[in-house]
């Protein structure tokens, strides 16, 4: 993995990712599913946790991620909550309707109160905020990881 600093006037610091595999195989893989319909924090998020190891699916919508039929093949999913057609809300409650146990992380921008309420009560793994830091995203999937049931 190759990082660089990329820093505008008024923004904060961010590393800049480039990924590249890993040289041996994983001894505990686990599959992390990202639902994000900005294309360059999906890239960009995917490319951070596929450095660090992990097996990542992405999706541009929580409509074709309902769609797959690789559900149940995840161990957590990522979602942001800002999307069109299916919000990371009614995404989270289409999953609990349909049996998925595994646990959601909600990655938003949101931060009024009325929103922090919602997610609250979806009773979700985590809620990180963007721009969030790599450590508190690593942080949030390791500890979804370690809670997450063996099988679905």
């Amino acid at each position: 993995m190759t990082t660089g600093a990329v820093e505008q006037e008024g923004t904060p610091k961010c590393s800049v990712l480039q990924y590249q595999p890993l040289p041996y195989p994983l001894s505990t893989w686990r599959m992390i599913t990202l639902v994000d319909d900005d294309d360059g924090v999906r890239e960009a998020t995917a490319n951070l946790l596929r450095s660090h190891g992990y097996e990542v699916q992405t999706f541009e919508s929580g409509r074709t991620l309902l769609g797959w039929n690789g559900l149940n093949e995840t161990s957590c999913i990522i979602t942001d909550i800002m999307m069109p057609e299916i919000d990371g809300f009614e995404l989270h409650r289409r999953l609990v309707c349909a049996g998925y146990r595994r646990p959601v992380i909600f990655l938003t921008a949101l931060t009024d109160s009325l929103a922090e309420a919602r997610m609250r009560e979806c009773h979700v793994h985590c809620i990180l905020t963007k721009p969030c830091s790599e450590r508190s995203l690593l942080d949030g999937v390791r500890s979804a990881l370690s809670s997450a049931p063996d099988a679905p």
